[in-house]
């Protein structure tokens, strides 16, 4: 079994998404619909004390499906501090059915404080836009509800394989991070959760695109 208390430290997106699914799988959470499981890091506002503190609470409490429960906190640099330090004696003595995995950009995104009481996982990054996936991102960004499906149809061998489907989507997310608009954090935590949905389900990926594209 893996540790309890993790910081994994890179930006590759495939690669978070890979250690994300070793975890489920290894814990037995098994998907990200699942009652053992919690992610914190959606939203594009910061994570604060109040959410520390349910996710504590839900930390707390018996499994109900598998033998661990998996708390996810995607962007580490958008902990408070407060946050932060309300869950220093989580990561130091978690309980025995506690998994707590911690995705940063950087080392130093957390406190000094969090990272040492982690075990750190290192990720390489070696993520390098394809200039044909990324202009289709940039089109889709652009376009509304009609024209994204329209995208779609067009390159409908793309979007029916779950492998680029999800190679579309790792471009989709690093395009949007440039792009701070109204309509372009709602579209970010849809692709997040499609991201989410589809490399941990089986799912279709044209119909996860088809309902990307409704905005």
């Amino acid at each position: 079994m893996y540790a309890k208390s993790v910081l994994v430290v890179g930006r590759d997106p495939q690669k978070q998404r890979e250690i994300i699914n070793d975890y489920l799988k290894e814990t037995g959470v098994g998907a990200t619909n699942s009652p053992d499981y919690l992610q914190l890091g959606d939203e594009e506002r910061s994570i604060g004390i109040d959410e520390i503190r349910k996710a504590i609470k839900f930390l707390s409490k018996k499994p109900a499906r598998s033998m661990f429960k998996l708390l996810l906190i995607k962007e580490a640099k958008k902990l408070t501090v407060e946050a932060q330090n309300s869950l220093l004696k989580t990561l130091e003595e978690p309980n025995r059915t506690t998994i707590i995995l911690i995705l940063a950009d950087s080392q130093n995104d957390v406190l000094e404080t969090i990272a040492s009481r982690c075990e750190k996982v290192l990720i390489k990054d070696t993520f390098s836009p394809d200039e044909v996936f990324l202009g289709l991102a940039e089109k889709f960004i652009q376009s509304g509800v009609g024209e994204r499906l329209a995208i779609i149809e067009e390159y409908k061998e793309l979007f029916t394989d779950k492998a680029t489907a999800l190679k579309f989507l790792d471009h989709l997310a690093y395009s949007l991070r440039n792009k701070v608009t109204k309509n372009t954090l709602s579209l970010s935590k849809k692709v997040i959760k499609v991201q989410n949905d589809l490399a941990t389900a089986n799912l279709n990926p044209r119909l996860s695109m088809e309902y990307l594209a409704l905005g």
